[in-house]
């Protein structure tokens, strides 16, 4: 899977007000208001970053109606938080 954003309007990044994305699987809407990816890793054996992919739907439409799902989701991949 790749995620790409994208001004499709051709807008430089530096001034982007706001932007969303939209996710669909076999030509139907994925009807989540929040979805983790995944996340970034340091290898501290190989000093190396990896990205560890998730997905995970996470309901709320601010970050901080996250904060406890994120919880349950990183300490299940023993993950600090």
């Amino acid at each position: 899977m790749v995620v790409i954003v994208n001004s499709f309007k051709g807008n430089n990044m530096v001034r982007l007000r706001s932007a969303f994305i939209r996710l669909f699987e076999q030509n139907k809407l994925i009807g989540f208001t929040g979805l983790l990816l995944g996340l970034f890793r340091k290898d501290f054996v190989n000093n190396t970053w990896l990205f560890q992919v998730l997905i995970c739907p996470l309901p709320g439409k601010d970050p901080s109606d996250f904060v406890q799902r994120l919880r349950i989701i990183l300490d299940k991949y023993k993950m600090p938080f």
